[in-house]
């Protein structure tokens, strides 16, 4: 028998079942992931190297959590809620733990830059990341109280005058 006559495609069915049972069993697993960090619950890995832990590591663990949280009650700074593509921030308030922005924003297109905006975005804090969300114009009656207000306190006139001078500066760049 020559090894030219050799049927390796049952070895290859196999394989490529073995393949496709770990990759349903790792997206699985990041689906438990996700939804248990939706629900607050700790990975086994966390817990586990939690448990490795003398009580001294245990204590500074402790502290190092009370100032993430004391973290998490704040909002974001406007520096943190800054993007490369925000030219300039009308307004910003806070409530809660939350940053609401109206900010006027660059584009390109074609080669030419463009001002677009003032738009609404609220910042907040999910772990060490900045997350953020427009809010669409039909969507602005969801803005809290205090927001709107401040938001409404910004006359027209104002923005036009932001605007033109965003493009004034965007066009001589």
């Amino acid at each position: 028998m020559s090894d030219d006559s050799i049927d390796f495609s049952f070895a290859k069915e196999r394989l490529e079942e073995t393949l496709a049972r770990i990759r349903r069993e790792s997206e699985k697993q990041a689906a438990e992931r996700k939804a248990g960090r939706l629900k607050g619950k700790l990975t086994v890995s966390l817990r586990r190297d939690l448990r490795n832990c003398n009580i001294s590591q245990l204590l500074n663990v402790k502290k190092l959590c009370d100032r993430f949280i004391q973290d998490h009650r704040t909002p974001p700074t406007r520096e943190e809620c800054r993007k490369h593509y925000t030219l300039f921030i009308v307004i910003s308030i806070t409530v809660a733990n939350r940053r609401y922005q109206r900010e006027f924003r660059r584009t390109t297109s074609k080669g030419r830059k463009y001002v677009v905006g003032p738009y609404p975005y609220m910042y907040w804090r999910d772990g060490g990341i900045i997350k953020s969300k427009y809010f669409k114009r039909r969507d602005e009656k969801s803005l809290p109280r205090k927001v709107r207000a401040a938001f409404s306190s910004v006359s027209h006139e104002e923005i036009e005058l932001i605007r033109n001078q965003l493009k004034a500066v965007v066009e001589r760049e």
